[in-house]
């Protein structure tokens, strides 16, 4: 199958436009944004369309929306296609529409062949599919060629490529494959369902197996339960006649339990009426004449309490007081004894004598270390024979000092140098005697080997029968003796000129140095740093000065203020002493006069606590008297009151509690007689004692109350036994009327068995089968694998210069290793140049196509640049690969390099060249052995 002829109404960027191709190697010329791909994508669109025509994804709608028309109104076009059979067909599809057209024409009969091709929605026609066997991916997976792409084929590519190749190869229409078997084997496996399914055939049998199983065993189970119901009755009935009997004894033990019971009940009456007699006549002998207040006795006891900590309290502020009051006269007696007025301690700030005394003591100590500083300085300077003269001359600038320092660096740099350049001669002497050894050494060899062969017989033969060699150990050895003679001449020489010039520079330093120094012996030093340092001590001395002039004036305005304070001591200088001494007498009496107010305050606050005292003890004697009468006690004393306060709050407490113990035994002879009358259960005792013979009374080891509950469990125990009768009555006769027939589920059962036995019998058949046609068609996919070897191994070992003869290829996923000759080995591809792989992946490209080409149409390649990145040599043997494969199948070759062209001329390559247009019409060439293609007028024949 080629592409003849293109014509686009509107396509992307082209708009009514025509393109004529040839069957060999099209050569599609054009810059960037000129349309390549937009043709590429226009011709395939052309042969498959936009829609695979099943249900429309987001990736075909994207790709349709992508290529509509910039600049013209139809989104159309028509390509004119011939088969190998030399059958022509117009292809002509129009995408603007909501639901795109497509019709197919044949050329010959000019009949609109559509009808005959399977359709889809969308405008998809089936005629390309048809025509090759290939489907819109496999054909772009195996003919077209993206740019940067060729050696990339991916998994689902390799797939449909494998798919595809085993349906042509099996001789198989294009809509039978392998694949599509094996799928209808999967769906009927699917409908039939697994054991583990929740639906189909086998799902719905097994269920319906499992119900009539479930009857079948509930009858069984219904005739098990007649049985157990009858026995049941049968024990029901023992166990019943056994609880009447129990009943029987109960109530027996109840009746002898209720006369032991009132019987005791009776005699414990007796002993609570003795009692409460008793009771009575104590709590009389104690009862207090006049009511007493309980609630009275905590408060009396606490004001008590109170009463004796406030007094207590009142004596120890007493004494305290007592002692601050001697403190405050020794303290003012101390404060007298000092040397100034009393009133100067609330009159004068003694901070700021305080503040000039500091700022006296750090001048006095600064001044102290200035002068000790300027005594060392000077000393210093003397030691080193400076006097005020020379140290008064030593007062340069910054300028002066800076030019003598810069000498002295330039002279010390001199004598670096002038020591560098001498040790650098001497380094060079030394390597000079090494050489002159050497060629000495050489020497005394060359002279030992020719005494050699002029004295030992067996080299005597060596200059007649090599005169040469004899002849150049002659000049040699002349030759190395007078190199050596005027070497050592030569370094002799030079070695004396150097050394002259280094004794010069030395003279002229030496004149140099002895200047400098003589301009520094006015100063008294030999050297610019012994200058600076003088220098920098003299400036010290300058400084120190200064600050001792400042220190001393400070001192003198810090010793006028505190001269007035020295006056108030009656002390007439200012020295240290007297100024340790005025501080001491300054902090002493600021102290005692500080002690004095502080004891005024604690006196004053002493004598407030004991007024307050005394007004609380007032108010609580006055309480408690008010308590104490309430209750009839004579007050004498307060102490004598409170005890005969709590000697009568006692009796009233003990007559409460015998009045209360009283109440609780009216309530225990409440709680026994239970709102009965003692009379009344006086009768029911002589009643019960008449009934009950004296052999049967024996007291029941159980209590009562447990007699009384074990009867309510027997009598509730009976009634559910005859409620169990009555149930088991009704569902016996329930259970006789709903017996059905077995032999009817019976056979559903075996009925059942046989249908499930024949679908898993069919599902195991359709099992084997997807086996089976897998295994083959897994078979199929390695055998035609060296068939795809062997195509592409025909040319390889050209392409690779017998670098590469063999090649292994994966059909799984097109993975490919090859034989190397010198290695010995299987190597993959991927270790190859990129240019190798480029070949290689052109070469299977063309194999699977001719592959496609034994059952159906030949398969034309479209390549989008490939070679791009290729250089000179790389795309000339590719070029050559193409035009080989251009032989047999047609070749579109999308490029923007106009270079190409040029290697085709060269290589006198036949080809098709197509140049995109840069104005609405097209002028197609095609350069092939010297013939020129008919050119298409514009106008149109």
């Amino acid at each position: 199958m080629r592409v003849e002829y293109l014509h686009l109404d509107g396509f992307g960027i082209l708009a009514d436009i025509d393109f004529s191709f040839e069957p060999g190697f099209n050569l599609i010329l054009g810059p960037n944004e000129a349309g390549k791909s937009t043709l590429q994508q226009a011709i395939l669109a052309m042969l498959y369309g936009f829609y695979s025509g099943g249900r429309v994804n987001s990736s075909e709608k994207d790709m349709h929306a992508r290529y509509r028309p910039w600049n013209a109104s139809q989104y159309s076009g028509s390509a004119l296609v011939r088969s190998d059979g030399n059958k022509a067909f117009m292809i002509m599809r129009t995408f603007g529409k909501q639901e795109p057209e497509t019709q197919i024409i044949d050329e010959q009969s000019k009949q609109n062949i559509t009808a005959d091709y399977s359709q889809g929605r969308r405008g998809h026609v089936a005629f390309i599919d048809q025509l090759t066997g290939l489907s819109n991916a496999v054909f772009q997976s195996v003919a077209c060629v993206r740019q940067g792409q060729i050696i990339h084929i991916s998994q689902s590519q390799a797939e449909d490529i494998a798919e595809a190749v085993l349906r042509l190869v099996d001789s198989a229409t294009a809509e039978v494959s392998s694949r599509g078997a094996l799928n209808k084997i999967a769906s009927a496996i699917r409908t039939l369902g697994t054991e583990r399914s929740k639906s189909g055939p086998i799902y719905r049998t097994r269920s319906d197996l499992a119900v009539q199983q479930r009857l079948r065993d509930e009858q069984k189970t219904i005739l098990l339960g007649l049985q157990q119901d009858h026995d049941r009755l049968d024990e029901l009935a023992s166990k019943s006649a056994e609880l009447l009997e129990d009943q029987n004894q109960l109530e027996h033990d109840i009746h002898v339990s209720e006369y032991l019971q009132l019987k005791n009940l009776l005699r414990r009456f007796d002993a609570v009426k003795n009692g409460q007699k008793e009771l009575f006549e104590a709590a009389q002998a104690v009862k207090p004449k006049q009511e007493i207040h309980l609630q009275n006795r905590d408060t009396a006891i606490k004001f008590e309490q109170e009463r004796k900590y406030l007094n207590e309290r009142r004596r120890y502020l007493t004494d305290e007081l007592r002692d601050l009051h001697a403190e405050l006269n020794q303290t003012n007696e101390d404060l007298e004894k000092l040397p100034v007025e009393k009133s100067f301690w609330h009159n004068e700030d003694l901070n700021n004598f305080y503040e000039l005394d500091a700022a006296w003591k750090r001048i006095n100590s600064r001044t102290d270390g200035l002068n000790k500083e300027q005594t060392d300085i000077q000393s210093k300077l003397l030691a080193a024979g400076l006097t005020e003269k020379s140290m008064h001359s030593t007062q340069l600038s910054d300028s002066e000092i800076q030019a003598i320092q810069m000498q002295s660096d330039e002279l010390e740099a001199q004598q670096a140098g002038l020591e560098d350049e001498k040790n650098k001669r001497e380094e060079k002497r030394s390597f000079y005697r090494l050489i002159r050894t050497g060629m000495l050494f050489f020497v005394v060899i060359v002279v030992l080997f020719i005494v050699a062969i002029l004295k030992l017989p067996d080299l005597q033969t060596v200059p007649l029968n090599h005169p040469f060699i004899w002849s150049a150990l002659h000049y040699s050895l002349v030759i190395l003796i007078v190199v050596l003679i005027l070497g050592q001449i030569s370094f002799r020489m030079k070695f004396r000129v150097v050394l002259d010039k280094i004794a010069a520079d030395k003279n002229y330093l030496e004149l140099k140095l002895k200047e400098y120094q003589a301009s520094l012996q006015p100063y008294g030093v030999s050297t610019a740093a012994e200058l600076i340092e003088q220098r920098m001590r003299c400036l010290d001395i300058q400084r120190i000065n200064k600050y001792t002039d400042a220190s001393f004036k400070e001192k003198r305005e810090i010793e006028s203020g505190l001269f007035s304070w020295l006056q108030k001591l009656e002390m007439a200088h200012i020295t240290p002493e007297n100024m340790q001494r005025a501080v001491m007498i300054f902090r002493r009496g600021s102290s005692l006069s500080k002690n004095m107010d502080e004891l005024s305050t604690k006196i004053e606050t002493c004598d407030n606590s004991i007024n307050e005292l005394n007004a609380n003890l007032r108010e609580l004697e006055s309480d408690l008297r008010a308590i104490y009468l309430q209750a009839g006690v004579e007050i004498e004393n307060l102490e004598s009151a409170h005890a005969a306060f709590l000697e009568k709050v006692k009796a009233a407490q003990q007559y409460i509690k015998f009045m209360g113990e009283l109440k609780q035994m009216q309530e225990i002879e409440q709680e026994m007689l239970a709102g009965r009358d003692s009379v009344q259960l006086q009768a029911q005792f002589a009643e019960l004692k008449k009934e009950i013979k004296e052999q049967d009374l024996i007291e029941p080891l159980t209590p009562v109350k447990e007699i009384r509950r074990n009867l309510k469990l027997v009598l509730i125990q009976a009634q559910d036994i005859e409620l169990e009768k009555a149930r088991i009555q009704e569902r016996i006769r329930e259970r006789e009327s709903k017996l059905p027939d077995l032999s009817e589920i019976e056979e559903n059962i075996v009925a059942l068995k046989s249908d499930l036995r024949e679908m898993t019998h069919k599902r195991r058949a359709l099992e084997l089968a997807y086996e089976t046609i897998s295994e083959v068609a897994q078979q199929a996919h390695q055998n035609f694998a060296p068939r795809l070897s062997a195509s592409v191994g025909r040319h390889l070992s050209t392409l690779t210069n017998n670098d590469y003869k063999q090649i292994y290829i994966d059909p799984s996923d097109f993975s490919m290793q090859v034989a190397h000759d010198k290695a010995k080995k299987l190597v993959p591809i991927d270790v190859l140049s990129y240019g190798t792989q480029e070949q290689i992946y052109l070469l299977l490209r063309a194999a699977v196509a001719e592959l496609f080409s034994e059952q159906s149409e030949t398969i034309p390649l479209f390549l989008d640049d490939p070679l791009a990145h290729a250089d000179n040599k790389r795309q000339v043997s590719a070029l050559e690969l193409l035009q080989h494969l251009s032989e047999t199948q047609q070749v579109f070759y999308f490029t923007k390099d106009p270079g190409l062209v040029h290697l085709l001329d060269e290589t006198k390559l036949p080809y098709n060249l197509v140049k995109m247009p840069t104005a609405p019409e097209i002028v197609p060439y095609r350069w092939a052995a010297g013939t020129a293609f008919k050119e298409k007028s514009k106008e149109g024949d």
